[in-house]
């Protein structure tokens, strides 16, 4: 009975602590030039570019491939692209 008691005494002192501790606000940092508090400006221009460039992909595609949609590998159910080589 004198443990439970202890337990709960415990738990009540944490909840309180918990609640009453002051709220973090967040801070600028103050060596990066770009961290002004607020957030960044958007270059729609180069947003609108880059929508360009990867708007025919599919979900899976990674763009920076030669040919982004060619899938292969394992888990994928194809095998290697294009002729094989090795002398068979």
């Amino acid at each position: 009975m004198v443990f439970a008691l202890i337990v709960a005494a415990v738990a009540v002192v944490m909840l309180i602590a918990w609640r009453v501790q002051p709220k973090r606000s967040y801070t600028p940092d103050p060596d990066d030039p770009l961290d002004d508090g607020s957030s960044a400006p958007i270059d729609y221009e180069e947003l609108e570019r880059a929508e360009r460039e990867v708007r025919g992909l599919s979900a899976t595609a990674d763009p920076e491939e030669e040919r982004p949609e060619d899938d292969w590998g394992p888990g994928t159910g194809g095998g290697l692209p294009g002729p094989r080589s090795g002398g068979h």
